[in-house]
């Protein structure tokens, strides 16, 4: 196991139960009566995380705008400005985006993201939310 591995987790009563194998192993490396720090995040509906990724790249394959989904990713987080415009020591202005982690991006949020992001597409570059959810996109 690796620091700021994340693994998932169940509570049961009041105890946590690793879910998977990974969780298990990870739990094995711990000494019993070992004690750790856990920082909870809630998971994110995975299914709408793997649509939103999926629409990006066909959004990418559609419009041809693009280079990249990580250069689609990056002009979104300008247009939506999510993200947070840093100056270096020589003066010049870089922006970098917001997480779009569970830690960093509630459900809550990430639902308003997600829908900010279809708006986006549609106004200002003709890419409609139900085009891009065909497979023919």
């Amino acid at each position: 196991m690796r620091r700021g591995d994340i693994h998932r987790w169940r509570r049961v009563g009041g105890i946590l139960e690793p879910i998977g194998p990974h969780a298990r192993k990870a739990l094995d490396a711990f000494e019993q009566g070992q004690i750790v720090s856990v920082q909870f995040v809630a998971d994110r509906d995975p299914v709408q995380l793997r649509a939103y990724h999926a629409m990006l790249s066909r959004a990418v394959k559609a419009s041809g705008k693009w280079p990249s989904k990580a250069a689609l990713e990056f002009e979104i987080s300008l247009a939506l400005k999510a993200g947070t415009a840093v100056v270096d020591r020589d003066g010049r202005t870089n922006w970098i985006p917001a997480s779009r982690s569970a830690s960093a991006m509630d459900q809550e949020t990430f639902d308003q993201f997600v829908k900010d992001t279809e708006q986006w597409l549609a106004d200002e570059h003709g890419l409609f939310p139900e085009d891009l959810k065909r497979d023919s996109a």
